[in-house]
Formats: structure tokens, sequence, C-alpha cells
């Protein structure tokens, strides 16, 4: 089971990075116990561990509807704001009940993603083969994208010479020392920031 991070590489596609709270499932079950992860990306088996004893990779799938949703939203499902205690998501998690508004979802993206947030494990679209094959995805080559062959939406702008660490660093928003989250129109210390470019249109 994999909790990580996606960043972009240099010509824009993305790219997995820290790996340090992915999870080996237990040899002889094929099953996790311990929970690790964003509050907001737990499924409702990790939470109910207590009956479920475990759960094993779909959890990944669940993840992939939260990633989902909250890119065709700009925030995860079961979150309302960055002040909510952990207990208070789990809560919502538990409950499944899910808002997709309807300026943000088409009947193809509505369908994909409440089909991989089933609270059901049984009835939870887990098929790497059928979600390739989902109406959702009917434009995707998913050979070329294998091949990296499929120009991204956006490439990052990078400095000619990395002089000093700031220019390594041109696309990360400054959150100051009071770590608070930047502002809407916040564009990074140089260049201009993945979340402000046209690739998301909030």
């Amino acid at each position: 089971m994999f909790c990580v991070l996606q960043m972009l590489d240099e010509y824009g596609h993305c790219k997995l990075i820290d790996f340090g709270f992915a999870m080996t499932p237990n040899d002889a079950t094929g099953l996790c116990t311990t929970n690790v992860g964003t509050p907001a990306y737990l499924s409702p088996e990790q939470l109910n561990g207590k009956f479920t004893q475990g759960y094993s990779k779909i959890v990944d799938w669940w993840a992939l509807g939260i990633f989902l949703y909250e890119l065709l939203t700009s925030k995860t499902p079961f979150c309302n704001s960055f002040s909510e205690s952990s207990f208070e998501i789990y809560t919502r998690v538990l409950n499944g009940k899910i808002k997709y508004p309807g300026k943000k979802f088409t009947p193809e993206s509505k369908a994909l993603v409440s089909a991989l947030l089933h609270p059901d494990v049984k009835r939870r679209l887990v098929d790497p083969r059928l979600i390739e094959k989902h109406a959702f995805f009917a434009d995707v080559d998913w050979k070329a994208v294998g091949n990296r062959q499929v120009i991204p939406p956006f490439t990052p702008r990078l400095p000619t010479e990395a002089a000093t660490p700031l220019e390594t660093i041109c696309h990360f928003d400054d959150w100051g020392v009071d770590n608070n989250p930047p502002s809407k129109s916040s564009s990074g210390l140089r260049g201009s920031s993945f979340a402000d470019s046209d690739f998301f249109d909030f």
C-alpha cells in the first residue's frame, strides 16, 4: 500500500516520490493493519480495522477516488476545513455521504469517483483494467502515457543555472515562518507555480 507524494519532473510528467509511509502487506494474510497516511485519504476499512481485521491494497483505489475528487473540486470529499479534527473527518468517511457539485462533475467523472469511493469493498471499483476502460478515460491512450509520449499540459520553467538553493525550489510557494498557506494569488518564490497555471481551473 502506498502513501506517497506526487510531483512533476522537468518535462511536466507526474512523478511519485517519498515512499516513507509505504506499507508491505503481511505475507500470510495479504493485509496491513497499521493506519498511516493523511486522515482525509483513509478508507472505511482502514478506520474500521477492529472489525475488518486489516485492509488490502484496494485502499489505494479509494485514495485514487479521493485524489480525483480533489483535482475536480480543489478539496477532498470528507474534509470541510483545515481546522477540523481527524475525528470529524473520520466520522464523515464512515458515514460515506459525498456531495458532487454539478458544475464540477460530468456524469462520467461522478460515476468513476463514486465507484472508487464505494464504502463496500466488495462493490468498489478496484480492477485496474476496468478503471482504464472507464468512460471517464475514453480519450486516454494508456500506452502512450506509459511511454511518456503524451505532451503534458504544463511544463515547469527551470532556471538555466541553479546557482543558489532558492533557484532550485522556484515552483514551491513560500509559506513563510508562520507556516500559513499562501493566498490563492501567490505564485511562489520565482516564476509561476503549478497551482497558478492553466492546468488547474478552480
